[in-house]
């Protein structure tokens, strides 16, 4: 999967609150500079061209401890040769192409469970999230036939 940069996207991920990079799609650099991920999974891994290093900078500060305005801060204020709207753009690809999920969101009203099931609905929802390109927000349309 090759993910470009398109100008005049919607910037739905500047609408999440704490951006991470999923869990299960951990982000690491090639020896040639290159950034992977979700490496490990067949059919949604991606390997992206980062020549300036300023990608490598966004993935590591996607890590849910930040908004959206603060990881741009981050990648402009190390690689002042990035625009805003070259990073926020990139951020979208990530968000499109499934690798970003909200950080802390919490479950619809509806998907309340009793604590007891709790550990269970960890378990069963991480290889739900690994393939979703759904990044899991608070604004998320609630399960078919609830009119949400």
């Amino acid at each position: 999967m090759e993910i470009s940069i398109k100008l005049g996207a919607i910037h739905r991920a500047r609408e999440l609150l704490k951006p991470r990079i999923k869990p299960e799609h951990v982000p690491f650099r090639t020896f040639d500079g290159n950034v992977r991920i979700a490496a490990t999974i067949h059919g949604i891994g991606a390997e992206m061209e980062d020549s300036g290093g300023w990608l490598w900078t966004l993935v590591s500060a996607l890590d849910g401890t930040r908004s959206p305005d603060d990881v741009l801060a981050v990648v402009t204020c190390e690689h002042p040769e990035v625009s805003e709207i070259e990073a926020t753009e990139a951020m979208q690809q990530l968000l499109e192409a499934g690798f970003l999920e909200e950080f802390g969101a919490c479950p619809p009203a509806q998907l309340s469970r009793p604590p007891k099931c709790a550990g269970r609905s960890k378990r069963t929802a991480s290889p739900a999230r690994t393939y979703s390109a759904c990044p899991n927000t608070r604004s998320a349309p609630g399960p078919a036939g609830t009119g949400t």
